[in-house]
């Protein structure tokens, strides 16, 4: 009997895992500026019970992330082919996402501003959808500088076609 299992990639666990840490940091980071700029980027004015919070959340807010982007297949795919199907993916999850953060937030009686919801989803988006294109960009950039293509178009005409 032959083997029908799939064929994957032999670092794809590796890839995954790197692109999880990330997500994670993507996640940890987009919350924090969002609570930064919220009170002007100053630290100090940041209310001991907003830094508590967040603290408290974001470690559940990053598994909880990590988990849904798995289950909508963001970790399987090729990095060098993100695309609109790629996209459709991310939207989709942050609309779970968003249902998740809001029925904590209002579940756990939270006091967060709500600058910081808002900020710091737009954030994580934006974040993650850079992490994502971002590998294809640059192997674009780096395929075309190795190609010897640098940045000049080469005109050229193609007779009989």
């Amino acid at each position: 009997m032959e083997n029908t299992k799939p064929k994957v990639h032999p670092q794809w666990e590796q890839r995954a895992i790197i692109l999880g840490v990330a997500d994670f940091l993507c996640l940890l980071a987009s919350y924090f500026f969002a609570l930064y700029l919220r009170h002007d980027f100053r630290f100090s004015t940041i209310d001991p019970l907003f830094i508590q919070g967040y603290i408290r959340t974001i470690p559940l807010w990053g598994v909880v992330a990590i988990v849904v982007f798995y289950l909508f297949r963001l970790y399987h795919s090729i990095w060098s082919m993100a695309s609109i199907p790629e996209m459709y993916r991310i939207m989709k999850a942050f609309l779970v996402l968003i249902a998740f953060y809001l029925a904590f937030a209002y579940g756990t009686n939270m006091r967060m501003p709500k600058s910081y919801y808002i900020m710091g989803t737009l954030f994580h988006f934006c974040c993650t959808v850079a992490l994502r294109f971002s590998y294809r960009l640059i192997r674009f950039q780096v395929q075309g500088i190795s190609r010897g293509q640098s940045g000049k178009k080469r005109r050229i005409m193609v007779i009989g076609a």
